[in-house]
């Protein structure tokens, strides 16, 4: 099952979904009301172009039914979850109830670190693009700066040259920033904003929302702040825009203090020449990924990605993905007691293999449930997908009819099903 934000619905979708398929499981996808349309979109095109019916399952509907349905329903061997800390909390909650693993993944309030040798050139164009992609609305946004206090101010004199200069507007004339998703989030960000205003904390820079953007867009100019204090509300929570909050630190051991001194630890930036220094930062630093001397350049599909205390656990993207993807299965076979033990030739490596393998040694397997049904494994007590619908409780009715028709669908598509993620692979490469 695979719950994705409004954020980064198609991004987000192919890390997660792509992951999960690849591994040979069939999905279930709940896309966030705001943006469902792409990931309806792709869906319909995954259909016309051949993947086998019942592969790829669209349900839509509201997070406190489909998504509370769909981490219930015990067809659902797995969950996938990007979303806030709060909402979170209760999806690992419902999937505890049956021993459902989950990935999380529930934002940050990541960390630019930039010392005194850092290269300006290079870091003031990735640390203003880290906090107005997406206009803020971004998990691994570099929402805080934290700055060695001898190069305070210089820093701070360039960075709100820059921002002074940023534009918000409609996305069609491609400005610097575009709008955020609704109203709700327009009002969470001035209301950090005020109480900004309300504590004394300085503005450096503000950028501005040009004169075509219509006035009751949802647009946010971006902003620079200084000398936030470390326990302040702006630099624990996650504002989801524009909003970037600066403060000093004296040494590497300040700063250390400063970037783990929140609830989160999902990414950080260390901007600094000095060779033993990055490695002493990328140790001592509690997230998930370190940047050092850039900032989201390396973060394409092949680097795990995911965090740790409250930005949540387990992997996105990599072969760390696969691996959450599958169950690892320990088979021992005494050679003799099974097939003639001339021909037995020893198997020397782990070999990944979906539920319908039956390998020497160890295999990881596909974790979507209704795989259980497999001719393979007919001799194996499964309920039928109408059978786990009909032990549902708790949940919206609708919603729950929605996700054992998406499991019905899946059961379908089994035939056609991958034997596992590195099924196409020559064997001298599996491992």
């Amino acid at each position: 099952g695979h719950v994705i934000p409004w954020n980064y619905p198609m991004q987000i979708f192919g890390r997660s979904v792509g992951g999960a398929l690849a591994a040979g499981n069939t999905c279930v996808i709940k896309p966030a009301e705001d943006a469902c349309l792409s990931v309806l979109r792709v869906a319909q095109l995954a259909a016309e172009v051949g993947f086998p019916p019942g592969t790829i399952n669209v349900v839509t509907g509201y997070g406190h039914e489909v998504g509370d349905a769909l981490a219930r329903h015990p067809g659902i061997d797995h969950i996938s979850f990007t979303g806030s800390p709060s909402v979170g909390t209760l999806i690992a909650q419902a999937a505890a109830e049956r021993h459902c693993p989950v990935t999380l993944e529930l934002g940050g309030k990541s960390p630019q670190i930039v010392f005194a040798d850092a290269d300006l050139d290079a870091a003031l164009p990735a640390i203003v693009n880290a906090i107005v992609q997406n206009a803020g609305q971004t998990c691994s946004a570099g929402s805080r700066l934290l700055v060695e206090r001898s190069l305070y101010e210089p820093l701070l004199e360039r960075l709100g040259a820059l921002f002074s200069k940023l534009r918000a507007g409609p996305a069609a004339l491609d400005l610097d920033v575009g709008p955020l998703i609704r109203a709700t989030q327009k009002e969470r960000v001035l209301d950090f904003l005020a109480q900004a205003e309300a504590a004394g904390i300085a503005t450096v820079a503000r950028g501005s929302v040009v004169p075509e953007a219509p006035a009751g867009g949802f647009y946010a100019a971006p902003v620079l702040l200084r000398d936030v204090p470390a326990d302040h509300r702006l630099a624990q929570e996650e504002i989801f825009g524009p909003v970037l909050c600066a403060m000093a630190f004296d040494d590497e051991d300040h700063a250390v203090q400063l970037a783990n001194g929140t609830a989160f630890g999902l990414v950080a930036g260390v901007w600094t020449r000095d060779g033993a220094r990055q490695m002493r930062m990328a140790r001592r630093l509690q997230c998930g990924q370190v940047f050092i001397n850039n900032y989201g350049a390396g973060g394409g599909v092949e680097l795990p990605f995911g965090g740790v205390k409250s930005s949540g656990y387990g992997r996105e993207k990599g072969f760390e993905a696969l691996y959450g993807f599958t169950v690892l299965k320990t088979v021992a076979i005494r050679p003799n007691t099974c097939f003639n033990a001339a021909s037995y030739k020893p198997v020397s490596r782990s070999v990944t293999s979906s539920r319908r393998s039956l390998v020497v040694a160890t295999s990881a397997r596909p974790r979507a449930s209704a795989l259980r049904c497999s001719a393979e494994l007919k001799n194996t007590h499964c309920p039928s997908p109408s059978a786990r619908s009909s032990r549902i409780a708790g949940v919206d009715s609708g919603a729950a009819a929605s996700v054992a028709m998406a499991l019905r669908n899946s059961s379908a598509s089994l035939s056609n099903c991958s034997r596992g993620p590195f099924a196409s692979l020559p064997a001298a490469t599996r491992k």
